[in-house]
């Protein structure tokens, strides 16, 4: 069983047992007006679905090499709020795997089922999350369409450009187009039947947080789960990211504890926090029930300590 950590401390990749996104910037909240071009295309393009959404929050994402969190809050009136985790591939070491928080709300679902945030050539000034110095140029597309009542079949892309004050391009970043999955996050679920041995499953949902989660149970029997998850004491990006992998079942429980310090090695004058990750889940033909508690220990240079939780974080998601 091992935890994956991708982390921008000072401007370098840190890899550790345990592995946590910490996010490099979260994009300002955009109310949408008018269709983009990308929705229109969308629009015209997407086969009819048999309902609109109804209200609700879908959740999910997609494992792999790098994995992403995203999500599609439903609201009244047919308007919806995405939420979306994305890791970076960079041609620079520092700022490879920092991962791009996106939350845009007041987007409109259209009478095709489908929802689409897209903010092009936006400057930002967090380059330095990544390593460099200058300013970063961003462009961002994530479209979503409600192919069945409770599912969502998903594209999202971030790409960055990095530009120093002469206006020279010093660096790129490119999530590439993630396709992802999410589904209605139950109000009540019961993981269900026992998978046959050498079978796998995908399972899509939210903690109680509110954030996204997407899970794995793998043929050789054991489980990666990927989750969101947020922290007001903690200095800098409050939202973040944790993937855990080969977790095995005890009597029917996959189970894990590990702690962690952050940074590794102690930075004079910055804060040191410790994390305490507890984790167990069951899954099982229909869906995956569990709890994620996170606890941290916020130590500044003066001496002072402050504590912050989760709580028990309960996990609901269902198998696709």
């Amino acid at each position: 069983m091992s935890f994956a950590l991708a982390l921008a401390v000072a401007g370098t990749l840190v890899a550790a047992t345990i592995a946590t996104s910490a996010f490099a910037r979260t994009e300002p909240e955009r109310a949408a007006t008018g269709a983009s071009r990308t929705e229109r295309a969308l629009a015209r393009s997407a086969a009819q679905v048999t309902s609109l959404p109804k209200v609700g929050l879908f959740a999910g994402g997609v494992l792999g090499e790098r994995f992403h969190l995203l999500s599609v809050d439903v609201r009244p009136r047919r308007r919806a709020v995405i939420f979306a985790a994305l890791t970076n591939s960079c041609d620079f070491a520092s700022g490879d795997g920092v991962v791009d928080v996106v939350r845009s709300s007041g987007l409109r679902v259209t009478s095709r089922g489908t929802v689409v945030y897209e903010r092009a050539r936006q400057t930002i000034a967090d380059a330095d999350s990544f390593g460099l110095s200058g300013r970063r140029i961003v462009t961002t597309v994530i479209s979503a369409k409600f192919v069945a009542p409770g599912r969502v079949r998903a594209t999202a892309r971030v790409r960055s450009r990095f530009v120093d004050r002469r206006g020279r391009t010093v660096g790129n970043c490119d999530t590439g187009t993630v396709a992802w999955r999410a589904l209605r996050v139950p109000g009540r679920i019961v993981p269900g039947a026992e998978l046959p041995s050498g079978s796998s499953k995908t399972y899509y949902g939210a903690s109680a947080q509110r954030l996204p989660l997407v899970a794995r149970r793998a043929a050789d029997g054991t489980l990666e789960l990927a989750l969101a998850w947020r922290l007001r004491c903690i200095p800098g990006a409050k939202t973040r990211q944790t993937r855990v992998q080969g977790l095995a079942a005890t009597n029917g429980v996959f189970r894990a504890t590990k702690r962690i310090t952050e940074p590794a090695a102690s930075v004079r004058d910055e804060p040191v926090v410790t994390f305490r990750h507890s984790v167990a889940a069951a899954v099982g033909e229909r869906g995956l029930t569990g709890r994620w508690r996170i606890d941290a220990t916020v130590r500044r240079p003066d001496g002072t300590r402050t504590k912050c939780s989760t709580g028990a974080n309960r996990l609901r998601a269902a198998a696709w």
